[in-house]
């Protein structure tokens, strides 16, 4: 098993480097039956650049993930988590924000704590302000 970071993912997505792409192909063709883990953080960092640098909108994003998670070489830190953030995303809901409150209960957790109004106001079941 082999982790991606973020930038293959985004250079797999964006596809806007061609030089930085053929070599990630390569690799991945090199390295046939492989399976490759992607962390949480990594698909949150994944989802930003999206979002902010390169200005897809959310539902490109949903549906961009989506293609990658349909591969079985392709692992999760946690699917539901993932597929729970993704959804939130295609909600008008924040990835990130869906991840941690998920992880958050995974762990055991009774409350969140946080200053984020939004988040807040999302999640008022779970997520307290000090």
């Amino acid at each position: 098993m082999i982790a991606l970071d973020t930038n293959i993912l985004v250079r797999l997505l964006l596809q806007d480097d061609q030089a930085q792409l053929a070599a990630i192909v390569s690799f991945l063709e090199g390295h046939e039956g492989e399976r490759y883990w992607v962390s949480d953080i990594v698909w949150a960092e994944v989802v930003w650049t999206l979002l902010r640098g390169a200005r897809w909108r959310p539902a490109q994003v949903a549906a961009a993930l989506r293609r990658v998670a349909e591969r079985a070489d392709v692992l999760f830190e946690d699917w539901e988590r993932f597929d729970g953030a993704v959804k939130a995303l295609d909600e008008g809901g924040d990835f990130a924000d869906r991840l941690i409150v998920e992880a958050a209960r995974k762990q055991g957790c009774s409350r969140l704590l946080s200053l984020d109004r939004a988040l807040l106001e999302r999640h008022p079941d779970f997520v307290t302000k000090p």
